[in-house]
């Protein structure tokens, strides 16, 4: 009776807990590469912005009506980039907690695997 325990745990955690973990797993390694491309695209927004700003501080159009509308507009700009750096600092606490949620699905799954094991050569 102990060992059809055991053998039920074992298909159990073999395919109902492997699955989720599974996935787990993948949407981690997703967020991974949104990670980098999160920060390509956040390194051409600054470098953007740094551009813009300093064409607009060269001499010949420190002055202009247009200079003006466009330092207006690149605030806003900058304001868009305060915001999106804290929405991926959240993305970054949130894809840290998953990956600790993948770490101990797994531990937790091995260590049920380990138990099952010992279990059947006891």
């Amino acid at each position: 009776q102990e060992k059809e325990l055991l053998s039920v745990i074992n298909a159990a955690v073999s395919h109902e807990l492997r699955n989720p973990l599974n996935s787990m797993v993948s949407q981690v390694e997703q967020q991974s590469g949104f990670e980098d491309n999160w920060e390509q695209i956040m390194y051409g927004l600054r470098t953007f912005i740094l551009l813009v700003t300093g064409i607009l501080n060269n001499e010949a159009f420190r002055e202009s009506a247009l200079a003006g509308v466009i330092r207006t507009k690149m605030g806003h700009l900058e304001t868009i980039e305060s915001h999106l750096l804290k929405i991926m600092g959240g993305f970054k606490v949130s894809n840290k907690k998953i990956r600790a949620a993948v770490g101990f699905v797994d531990c937790f799954i091995h260590d049920i695997l380990d138990y099952s094991i010992m279990n059947k050569n006891a």
